[in-house]
């Protein structure tokens, strides 16, 4: 049977495979970039966009990782409506509204940005 105590273990785990995946992502995005431009024919300087983009978002979105994370061990813990938990949804909300910043900028350039600004902007 499921219950709340592993819905919170399986959002733990996510946020594990979550943080995993952005640090693969730091080191593989120059060349999975370079690779989708050439295999669709799109311009020459999205590369530099994307990576203009995504680079400064990473820290960002690092640390809305680690917020969460540590939200949901503070639940696990049965610490659920606390200062220390209100404070990091606060800063999870601020790392969303940074990344929708960086990504409205961008959006001049590649709109599928937009896209992404909008949805970080939902979250924030």
């Amino acid at each position: 049977m499921w219950n709340t105590r592993k819905s919170l273990y399986l959002t733990l785990i996510l946020t594990y495979i979550a943080s995993a995946i952005l640090i693969i992502s730091v080191f593989a995005v120059p060349s999975i970039v370079t690779w989708y431009v050439e295999y669709k024919g799109r311009e020459a300087t999205l590369p530099t966009t994307f990576m203009l983009t995504f680079y400064p978002c990473t820290p960002f979105a690092a640390y809305a990782v680690w917020q969460m994370r540590s939200i949901i061990k503070r639940c696990i813990k049965g610490e659920i409506f606390t200062e220390r938990n209100v404070t990091s949804l606060r800063r999870l909300s601020w790392c969303s509204y940074a990344i929708m910043a960086i990504m409205l900028i961008s959006a001049r350039a590649y709109i599928p940005f937009f896209i992404c600004a909008v949805c970080a902007g939902f979250i924030g």
